[in-house]
């Protein structure tokens, strides 16, 4: 009897050891899926690569930063993906300029079925960004970026 218990719940154990390994796998595709959209979004802006930057963000983004006005009056700043495009593409001529490549920091914080939140950092921008995303026909899109200057002078 003791044999057959033992067996059985070898057999459960192995079964629950796979069933987490298969569940397992959607979302390690999927962080690696978050990780090349921020890519694509630092890395975009960074080198001026507007497409690189277009197929990161969804088209109803919205990137805010709290700032504070002449008055000391705190508000949030709106930036769309129209004026976030446009902005990479004014980074084009800079890019030809630099001769370090850009070292990102992404943390993914959680991913709950088709949507996900992360964390991106560089050694050049002194700002970080909390990213959310959501996965639109089976791509990962940056939807919304709330955003903070570091303090810290970067290269």
């Amino acid at each position: 009897m003791k044999r057959l218990i033992s067996c059985l719940l070898l057999a459960a154990s192995s079964v629950t050891v796979s069933a987490q390994n298969d569940a397992a796998k959607p979302r390690h595709a999927d962080s690696l899926a978050i990780r090349e959209t921020i890519l694509n979004y630092v890395e975009g802006f960074y080198y001026g690569e507007v497409k690189r930057m277009e197929k990161a963000v969804h088209p109803e983004l919205a990137k805010r930063i709290i700032v504070r006005d002449t008055s000391g009056v705190t508000m949030v700043s709106n930036m769309g993906s129209s004026t976030l495009i446009y902005n990479t593409s004014r980074q084009s001529k800079k890019a030809q300029e630099r001769k370090e490549p850009i070292k990102t920091e992404i943390l993914v914080y959680d991913i709950f079925k088709n949507i996900a939140t992360a964390k991106a950092s560089t050694d050049k921008f002194s700002f970080i960004d909390y990213v959310q995303l959501g996965k639109i026909n089976g791509e990962w899109k940056i939807v919304n970026v709330l955003w903070e200057f570091t303090g810290e002078k970067k290269q």
